[in-house]
């Protein structure tokens, strides 16, 4: 009978140890909060940090060619649009706020010495979103001289 005792003390610890380390942590930190798609709805303030290109003798400051801000739309669980000047930037997100934006085509205007150009750029990245910030990392991919193509790095702070 002591041993049953005994070996049912040490289950039962070993058990307890198990237990509260698997979920003590759910107990202390409160269940998951999931992403709400409603609260990335709406216009958000850009602040880009972006190389600049160099074309010749130009310099190209892609922070002054952004808009200041984009409309940011849903239509599903999954997936965003983020609107910016004339085009609509398509990305997949999780509950997590997590969003990827898949190698996609858009417009632009640049201005090389006081000629607007207009050109076809390709933009894919990442981010995430929260109820009132977010960033998000893009490569804005384009050729100015057929044949070269060239890329911007962009980081973006999102706020509302």
């Amino acid at each position: 009978m002591k041993n049953i005792l005994s070996l049912f003390t040490k289950t039962f610890l070993i058990f307890s140890l198990i237990s509260s380390c698997s979920s003590g942590g759910e107990d202390e930190l409160g269940p998951l909060d999931f992403f709400n798609l409603e609260d990335a709805e709406g216009v958000w303030v850009m602040n880009s940090l972006c190389e600049d290109y160099e074309f010749g003798n130009t310099i190209i400051s892609l922070d002054e060619e952004l808009p200041d801000s984009v409309n940011v739309l849903s239509d599903t669980l999954s997936n965003i649009f983020i609107e910016a000047g004339e085009n609509i930037i398509l990305a997949s997100i999780n509950s997590a706020g997590v969003f990827n934006i898949q190698p996609q085509p858009f417009q632009a205007q640049l201005n090389l010495n006081n000629l607007p150009i207009d050109i076809t750029v390709d933009i894919q990245g990442d981010g995430v979103l929260s109820d009132s910030t977010g960033n998000m990392d893009v490569i804005f991919s384009f050729e100015l001289i057929p044949g070269q193509l060239d890329s911007i790095d962009c980081s973006i702070d999102l706020t509302r």
